[in-house]
């Protein structure tokens, strides 16, 4: 790799909200050479080389899929990728889109892949077909695809060929208006469970994949994912297809709380 060396630095002592806007102001940086030599210090922290890289790497994209710690909006952890694992889409905060997250999101994903870290697993094929430029009709999208639990439930009503209450009908009906589209009738019933699942899944996150698109493109990986269709479910591996390495399982431990010696209170 050639270019300006590109160096990240983050303190462990500092708490984790500082931490993580440590990573997310590295990687909103704009002009930036993302195939170059890639260095990171640690204070707090003596070890150096490969290890810590790979260890940055591994937390920045983590932090995709369960949140940063930093309140963004009115929540108190900031999540950039909802759903179930294999169906994660992204959230639909437009907050997050003016704040150029999926941006980011983009470079971290490219940045990590370019310089051997983890790739980002997990993510709904529809979302994966829309971000590589595909039509958006050619998408398949299923009802897992939908993150809303509540959306999810009210679409699914659609499904099949039972009777529908006047209860159903009216849930229904209040999720078409809110996105702009009719109740249930007899003739348009497939036709509206496909419009309200495509605009759970694809059409409330148009600009968020647009953007994501454009991190990806920042790192330069995306002509290679255009020539080579084969590095696609490398770099968006299903949640059970991804690599397992030491720091995926260190980062997935729930280590106890320690709790006091009952023998020590006695002396």
């Amino acid at each position: 790799m050639q270019g300006q060396p590109l160096r990240f630095m983050m303190d462990l002592r500092e708490d984790i909200e500082e931490q993580d806007r440590a990573i997310i102001s590295f990687y909103k940086r704009p002009n930036v050479n993302w195939a170059g030599p890639f260095s990171c210090i640690l204070r707090g922290d003596a070890a150096t080389g490969e290890g810590v890289t790979r260890h940055v790497l591994s937390t920045a994209v983590l932090k995709l899929t369960k949140g940063f710690m930093i309140p963004i909006g009115n929540t108190g952890s900031t999540l950039l990728f909802e759903g179930e694992p294999d169906h994660l889409v992204p959230s639909t905060s437009q907050t997050l889109v003016e704040s150029d997250l999926f941006l980011m999101a983009g470079r971290m994903v490219g940045h990590s892949f370019i310089h051997g870290g983890p790739c980002l697993p997990g993510i709904s094929p529809a979302v994966i077909h829309v971000l590589l430029g595909r039509p958006t009709e050619t998408a398949t999208i299923q009802l897992q695809d939908c993150p809303d639990l509540d959306h999810r439930q009210t679409i699914q009503l659609l499904e099949g060929d039972a009777e529908l209450t006047e209860q159903d009908k009216k849930a229904i009906l209040d999720l078409a208006m809110s996105w702009d589209l009719p109740g249930v009738t007899n003739d348009n019933r497939h036709w509206l469970f496909n419009r309200l699942l495509y605009h759970a899944v694809l059409g409330r996150t148009v600009r968020q994949i647009k953007q994501f698109r454009r991190g990806l493109k920042d790192t330069k990986v995306w002509s290679l994912l255009q020539e080579r269709p084969d590095v696609v479910p490398l770099m968006f591996p299903r949640q059970s297809e991804a690599a397992c390495c030491p720091q995926t399982i260190l980062n997935n431990i729930a280590w106890p709380a320690e709790e006091e010696d009952d023998d020590d209170e006695d002396t």
